[in-house]
């Protein structure tokens, strides 16, 4: 890939060069209809080469653009995962506790069983 690179750099040296030398004295039109341009070409290379400039700037950002999108995306499914995975955890937690804890009928169960055993052992009492 770096030969590949230098070869393309070298290359677009040369034509910069050959465009320097070669055309800069020879008139060019552009008709565009209602307009016609008399210019060299020397400035219609320029004007390309500016062109393919902005072009290659743009197609940049759009490439980053997207990228960022992409990992905002990212970034926000996982989170979204977490926030699911930490509430599925927490629930099962917040069950357990509340199965443990005595409801109102088995607390009076509780109170009556306890009652009858404290009454037996009063009854135990008198009778010994």
């Amino acid at each position: 890939m770096l030969v590949l690179g230098i070869i393309a750099v070298l290359l677009a040296a040369a034509i910069v060069l050959v465009a320097l030398v070669g055309g800069a004295g020879q008139p060019a039109g552009l008709d565009l209809g209602a307009v016609e341009i008399e210019t060299n070409t020397f400035s219609v290379f320029l004007t390309g080469a500016i062109t393919v400039v902005v072009l290659v700037a743009g197609v940049a950002l759009i490439q980053s653009g997207v990228r960022r999108a992409r990992r905002r995306r990212q970034e926000k499914k996982e989170l979204n995962r977490l926030q699911k995975r930490e509430a599925q955890e927490t629930l099962p937690s917040a069950t357990e506790t509340k199965a443990d804890e005595p409801t109102g009928a088995e607390d009076a169960t509780r109170s009556t069983e306890t009652r009858t055993d404290t009454t037996l052992t009063d009854q135990d009492r008198s009778q010994q």
